[in-house]
C-alpha cells in the first residue's frame, strides 16, 4: 500500500526533474508584433509598409453606366452599359530630396457586346521634379470638357482632352506661383496619320482616301508648359512639337506620284500651342469654377481633338494630321483649332451641375477636306455620401459645313469615311461611382 507522505515525494520529484529538462532546452521567443501606423505625412489614407520607411495608400473606383447613343444603323447598339473597376496603389517615401512618389492605376472594363478588357491608366515615378513612366494627364491637357463632363474620346474638335501617355519630363517651380515643364512624350499615341486621296473626276468618283504606313518614331513629341497659379485661378501656356513620318521607300507611286520605285515621303514637323484660363468662383458658390481653353495645331491634329477616334453622326469625315500633295513626295500639314468652355456650379454642397461645350475646324489641303464641329452638353451630379456620385448627362453634336455632295463617291469601307448622311447626333448616360 502506497502512503500520502511517499505519494506526495514522487509528484514532487517529477515536477523537480521536468522543470530541471526544461531549462535545458532552447528558449523560443514569440516574434515582436509590428503593428500598421498611420502615415500623416503624406495625407489622409497613407500608412507604414511594415519594416520600411516607406508609406502606402490603397484606392479603388467602381463605377456603372447605363449610356445611350443615336443609333444610324440596326447593327448598332442604342443603349449600352458599363461595369468598370479601378485598383489604385500610391507609395510615398521622404528623402533628403524630398518626397519619392511611385504610383500605379489599372481598371478593368465590361461594355456591352466587347469581352471584359485591362487597362493600365498610369504608372509613373515622380521625384526631385522628374515625373517618368505613363502618365494619367499629357503635359498639354486643359480641357474643360476633360474636367467638368463625362465625355470621353468619342467627340471631334472638342478641344485638349486628357489622354494618359507614356513621358518624361521635369518640373521646376519658379516662384510667385510660376511652373515650368518640359516633358518628351510618346509621339506614336499622337499620330492620327498622313493620308492621300485620289480627286474626283466626274463619272469616275474619287475621294478615296488611303493611309500611309507610319514610319518609325525617330523623336518624341517636346511638350513645353508654363503655368501660373494663384488664389484666383490658374493660367497655363503649352507647346508642342509632333513629327509626321512616313515609312517606306514605296515600290508603287501613290495616286499619280512620280517615280521611280523606292522613293520616300518628305518628313514634316507640326506643332500645336493651348492657352488656358481656369476661374475660381466662390462668390457664386464655394467650389464653382470657369475654365476655358483655346487650341491651334498645324500637323498635330490629336491636339485639338481631331483624332481617328469619335465622330459626329453617321458621317466620318477624313482626319489627317498632313496629305500627300498629289504628284509630289511633299506632303501639306492640316491645320486646326478649338475653342472650349466649362462651368461648374455648386446649387447645394451635395448637388452640383456642369455647362461645357466646344466649337472646332479641321483645314486639310482645301474645301472638299474642311469640317467643323460643335458639341454641348450638361450634366448634374449628386454625392448622397462622401465619394459617393450619381450624375446625368445629355450633350449634342454636330460637323458643320462637311461638303456632303462629295460623300457619295467614298468607298463605304474605307478606313477614314463611312457614308451616311446625318451630320449630328446626341446621347447622355447615367452613371454610379464610388471611390473608396
Amino acid at each position: 500500500m502506497i502512503t500520502r507522505p511517499y505519494l506526495l515525494a514522487t509528484v514532487m520529484g517529477l515536477v523537480a526533474m521536468s522543470g530541471a529538462g526544461a531549462a535545458d532546452l532552447p528558449s523560443r521567443k514569440a516574434a515582436p508584433v509590428e503593428y500598421v501606423r498611420v502615415c500623416a505625412e503624406h495625407g489622409a489614407g497613407f500608412f507604414y509598409i511594415p519594416g520600411s520607411d516607406t508609406c502606402l495608400k490603397v484606392a479603388g473606383r467602381v463605377r456603372a453606366e447605363l449610356r445611350y447613343e443615336e443609333p444610324f444603323t440596326r447593327d448598332a447598339n442604342a443603349v449600352r452599359m458599363r461595369a468598370r473597376g479601378y485598383l489604385t496603389l500610391d507609395s510615398r517615401t521622404s528623402t533628403d530630396w524630398g518626397v519619392l512618389r511611385a504610383t500605379t492605376r489599372v481598371y478593368v472594363t465590361k461594355d456591352t457586346g466587347s469581352a471584359a478588357s485591362t487597362t493600365l491608366d498610369w504608372a509613373y515615378i515622380q521625384f526631385a521634379g522628374i515625373t517618368a513612366g505613363r502618365l494619367e494627364y499629357s503635359f498639354f491637357d486643359f480641357s474643360p470638357i476633360g474636367d467638368f463632363g463625362f465625355l470621353d474620346a468619342t467627340v471631334n474638335g472638342r478641344g485638349a482632352y486628357h489622354q494618359s501617355i507614356n513621358a518624361l519630363a521635369y518640373t521646376a517651380s519658379l516662384g510667385g506661383g510660376f511652373t515650368a515643364t518640359v516633358a518628351l512624350e510618346d509621339s506614336s499615341e499622337r499620330d492620327v496619320g498622313v493620308a492621300t486621296y485620289t480627286p474626283y473626276t466626274p463619272g469616275f468618283g474619287g475621294f478615296a482616301a488611303t493611309t500611309l504606313a507610319e514610319g518609325g518614331q525617330t523623336m518624341p513629341d517636346v511638350v513645353g508648359r508654363l503655368e501660373w497659379t494663384q488664389s484666383w485661378g490658374t493660367a497655363v501656356l503649352i507647346g508642342a512639337l509632333h513629327q509626321n513620318r512616313v515609312g517606306g521607300p514605296f515600290a508603287t507611286p501613290f495616286n499619280g506620284l512620280p517615280g521611280p520605285a523606292g522613293y520616300v515621303v518628305d518628313t514634316k514637323y507640326g506643332y500645336a500651342v493651348n492657352a488656358g484660363l481656369k476661374i475660381n468662383l466662390p462668390m457664386l458658390a464655394p467650389g464653382d469654377v470657369l475654365m476655358m481653353s483655346a487650341v491651334w495645331a498645324d500637323g498635330a491634329s490629336s491636339y485639338t481633338g481631331w483624332t481617328t477616334a469619335g465622330t459626329a453622326g453617321s458621317i466620318t469625315p477624313l482626319r489627317a494630321d498632313a496629305l500627300l500633295v498629289p504628284g509630289t513626295t511633299d506632303v501639306a500639314l492640316s491645320k486646326s483649332y478649338s475653342l472650349s468652355a466649362g462651368l461648374l456650379h455648386y446649387w447645394t454642397p451635395t448637388v452640383r451641375q456642369s455647362l461645357f461645350g466646344a466649337y472646332g475646324g479641321l483645314n486639310q489641303q482645301g474645301s472638299s477636306f474642311d469640317v467643323r464641329a460643335v458639341t454641348v452638353g450638361s450634366n448634374v451630379i449628386w454625392s448622397p455620401v462622401r465619394a459617393m456620385n450619381i450624375g446625368a448627362e445629355v450633350y449634342y453634336s454636330r460637323l458643320v459645313g462637311v461638303p456632303v455632295s462629295a460623300y457619295p463617291y467614298i468607298a463605304a469601307d474605307n478606313a477614314f469615311y463611312r457614308a451616311g448622311s446625318s451630320p449630328d447626333n446626341w446621347g447622355g448616360r447615367l452613371r454610379f461611382q464610388r471611390d473608396f
